[in-house]
């Protein structure tokens, strides 16, 4: 073999070790590039499942303490219909009252109001036939009475009217009374 050929073969040689070389440095700096590409990747898929799933717990956390809230109120609803029902219930009871039991309340009540003069007697109409003029006439009480021909629509009870001032006795206003002041100890004895 010539000096000339073995120049040509070291050269070849000397080529291809470079060339072999070149190929795996360009493939492990490609290596390197896809692991640390692959590594952002990965990185960026957590970030981004993670606020997803702190997201999705959020809504749900919302939506939780959205239902507790509204079973919440419905139950308080629930209990507020049922205490309405009951100052309903008694409401009702007193009108259903008997004529007796309706003047005994009316002989306790009257001798009750701070009245000394005159006033006006204006029944319910739910209790007229039985708060009449002459069970007025048969009271003994420090001030008089006047009968009104008038009464009180779809009312029972009474009201005592003197100049202007109104001493209230219908029984859906009392009822009305005691439940602003009643309900709560009421929901607390029956609900707490």
């Amino acid at each position: 073999m010539s000096a000339i050929e073995k120049i040509v073969e070291q050269m070849k040689t000397k080529a291809h070790e470079e060339l072999s070389l070149l190929v795996k440095n360009e493939k492990e700096r490609i290596d390197a590039e896809f692991q640390k590409n692959q590594s952002i990747l990965q990185d960026n898929y957590e970030k981004q499942r993670n606020k997803q799933v702190e997201m999705i717990q959020g809504k749900y956390r919302q939506l939780s303490n959205r239902q507790q809230m509204e079973h919440r109120q419905q139950s308080l609803n629930h209990k507020q219909q049922l205490l309405n029902q009951l100052f309903e219930d008694a409401k009702q009871e007193m009108e259903a009252w008997e004529p007796t039991e309706l003047q005994a309340f009316a002989k306790v009540v009257l001798p009750l109001i701070p009245l000394k003069d005159q006033a006006v007697f204006i029944p319910g109409e739910k209790s007229r036939h039985v708060y009449t003029a002459d069970f007025l006439n048969q009271l003994q009480l420090p001030y008089q009475l006047t009968y009104s021909d008038q009464a009180v629509a779809n009312q029972a009870g009474f009201v005592v009217n003197s100049q202007g001032v109104q001493y209230n006795c219908l029984f859906s206003s009392l009822v009305t009374d005691v439940q602003s002041e009643l309900s709560y100890e009421l929901a607390q004895q029956l609900f707490g």
